[in-house]
């Protein structure tokens, strides 16, 4: 778990991606006992990411693992006068 924590931040965004993904099929295999200490690293991606398709993976994980925090995302998103929901892009 701490080589995908650090991997959450590599300056590489295929590799940030891949980590999200990582961390989405070890909560699908084992449950919330391993990733619940990354609901705060994944909430931030989804704020801060500037690839489209490790935020949408980021989001998709944090739906399942805080949809409370996901909705609280898509909303302050929806919001936002400088980055409109619809300049996501396709992807998301």
């Amino acid at each position: 778990m701490e080589a995908v924590s650090q991997n959450l931040e590599h300056r590489h965004f295929y590799v940030r991606r891949n980590a999200v993904m990582c961390i989405y099929n070890i909560y699908l295999s084992t449950g919330m006992e391993l990733v619940e200490d990354f609901i705060d690293e994944i909430e931030k991606i989804c704020t801060n990411e500037s690839d489209l398709s490790t935020r949408r993976n980021a989001f998709i994980l944090l739906f399942h693992l805080d949809q409370a925090k996901s909705l609280n995302f898509l909303k302050t998103l929806m919001q936002q006068d400088d980055e409109p929901i619809y300049e996501m892009g396709d992807i998301f």
